[in-house]
């Protein structure tokens, strides 16, 4: 079976949209943790921070810690796979 997957990736990447990097790349487990505090720029961080830090709290009143951490784990998980999009 491997050799017929390496073939197939390999055709895939010789083929024109594999010479432009249009092809997915392979998951890697550390990648869904780290996505997670990849930011722009040191300003896009702190902002983030500072809002967390003000609303959270006032959030979590309302919400309940359950919720917010599912909202939070919620966002993670589907940030995951635009992140890979985005980064190809």
């Amino acid at each position: 079976m491997a050799p017929l997957t390496n073939a197939w990736l390999t055709s895939i990447r010789e083929s024109a949209p594999g010479e432009r990097g249009l092809i997915r790349s392979e998951p890697v487990a550390e990648r869904y943790l780290t996505h997670l505090f990849v930011h722009g720029d040191v300003v896009h961080l702190v902002f983030n921070m500072l809002f967390l830090y003000l609303s959270g709290p006032l959030i979590e009143d309302v919400w309940g810690t359950a919720v917010l951490l599912g909202f939070h784990f919620g966002g993670w998980s589907r940030a995951s796979p635009s992140q890979r999009r985005s980064r190809r």
